[in-house]
């Protein structure tokens, strides 16, 4: 039975609101001797986490239960603490047992009492490090193994070295890298440009060397040849020999 109008369904309307007055929580009516709200999917699903969003301290001490097709259950847990929480996040530790049925029970003890008030019940359905409609996307947080929101892939940690933006998919822009794309890269680093995961300078400005730029160049010593030179010098000389080779065909020809 519910209270006042407040029907299980508003716990999936898409809308948080805790004001009853609102109309979109579910209340379990006041003289219930087991408030229960169940959700029951048409196909099972993977669930990886639960998101509950209740109304000031009205759901503690409840139990959540996932049962599968064959009711047995896949998945408990139990609020042991009388801690108010405005939104309770509970991660499975079976996410790979499908669940067909949610129920999310109260019970008090003594005089307190008992019913469920749920302003929204969110089901994450992607194992953790996965987001999108069919799960199809890694996530690409900073964190590593972290869970990405599922809906764009964002991250609480921010994004992983190299790339930003709201899906931490867009790589960092020029002169920048690292975590959130937050560091320059040096100005030792020709056009300041360098590997937007580790900071690695593309290539050195004159007088430099090393990953990033950050080592004078060697100056040569007496009688030293310089191999940056001789590879030049070379390549000329090739060059003119096979010129020359060339001409002196079309002549004799």
């Amino acid at each position: 039975s519910v209270l006042r109008n407040q029907f299980s369904w508003h716990a999936v309307d898409g809308n948080s609101d805790p004001h009853l007055e609102h109309g979109s929580c579910s209340h379990t009516f006041l003289n219930d001797q087991t408030p229960t709200w169940t959700l029951n999917f048409d196909r099972p699903h993977h669930v990886d986490r639960y998101v509950l969003y209740n109304r000031d301290s009205e759901l503690w001490g409840f139990m959540l239960e996932a049962d599968q097709d064959n009711k047995s259950l896949a998945f408990a847990y139990n609020d042991l603490n009388k801690t108010n929480q405005g939104i309770y996040r509970i991660q499975s530790n079976a996410p790979m047992i499908p669940v067909s049925i949610v129920r999310i029970v109260v019970t008090r003890n003594g005089t307190d009492e008992a019913f469920v008030v749920l302003c929204e019940v969110e089901m994450f359905v992607c194992p953790a490090g996965h987001y999108g409609r069919e799960c199809e996307n890694s996530c690409n947080c900073a964190k590593e193994g972290e869970n990405c929101f599922i809906s764009t892939g964002g991250c609480p940690s921010g994004c992983t070295a190299g790339y930003q933006g709201e899906g931490c998919r867009t790589p960092c822009s020029k002169t920048y890298f690292g975590l959130n794309c937050s560091q320059k890269c040096n100005t030792n680093c020709a056009d300041l440009l360098c590997q937007p995961t580790n900071g690695t300078c593309l290539s050195c400005i004159a007088g430099k060397e090393g990953e990033l730029c950050d080592k004078e160049l060697k100056s040569l010593g007496p009688g030293e040849p310089d191999s940056h030179l001789a590879a030049i010098v070379g390549s000329v000389v090739a060059f003119v020999v096979l010129v020359t080779l060339a001409v002196t065909s079309v002549l004799i020809w």
